[in-house]
């Protein structure tokens, strides 16, 4: 599957690109989960949350957000979502979503 299928965003931060938000491989309904990643430390959850409402104005009433570990951070190489590779894997398994690699922009 390709990372534009998801309908991935960046997450920006004073015009900085600091990470993404796509749709949870593994729940494509109306509603899926949201997985998130940052390449710079996130902040804590009510950091990530108010970044997410600015960038998606319904996110409370659509999905659940899938956060990050407050000082953890990927390695982001490509500059569009078709060359993108984050290292190392998105790990949403603990709460009972997708666990995997992005890899040259496909989901794997």
């Amino acid at each position: 599957m390709k990372l534009t299928e998801l309908e991935p965003r960046w997450i920006l931060k004073d015009g900085e690109r600091i990470g993404i938000v796509f749709r949870c491989p593994h729940c494509l309904g109306p509603d899926p989960a949201l997985v998130t990643c940052y390449s710079k430390s996130p902040g804590g959850l009510g950091d990530q949350y108010r970044v997410l409402v600015d960038l998606i104005p319904d996110v409370e009433e659509r999905c659940d957000v899938i956060p990050c570990k407050r000082d953890y951070s990927w390695t982001f190489v490509g500059d569009s979502f078709e060359t993108l590779s984050i290292t190392p894997s998105l790990d949403a398994s603990a709460s009972g979503h997708w666990h995997g690699h992005v890899t040259a922009g496909e989901i794997r």
